[in-house]
């Protein structure tokens, strides 16, 4: 496959309609973290705290756990992340021990 047949910046057509990919992009994720290993760590804690916070939602109980910071259309919860990870909306700090 050459690479003019690879998917384009704006996304793929899939039975007619535009699927936007790698949005938030990886260079721009990349900016928030010292390393890659640092940004997969960061957005699963991420995405576990807001699959905590819906369920909780579910059962009427509320702890420290935050709401997601940003609107998405995506109901991932690790997309959700990503997209608050590339605002800026996320950041983290390694324990000094």
């Amino acid at each position: 496959m050459a690479a003019a047949d690879g998917p384009s910046a704006e996304g793929l057509r899939a039975a007619g309609t535009l699927i936007r990919v790698n949005h938030p992009r990886i260079d721009e994720l990349l900016e928030r973290a010292d390393s890659r290993y640092g940004l997969v760590i960061m957005a699963a804690k991420r995405a576990r705290q807001i699959n905590n916070y819906h369920h909780q939602l579910g059962e009427g109980t509320f702890e420290d756990v935050a709401p997601p910071l940003v609107e998405s259309r995506s109901k991932n919860y690790l997309t959700m992340a990503l997209e608050e990870i590339a605002e800026g909306k996320i950041t983290y700090a390694y324990d000094a021990k």
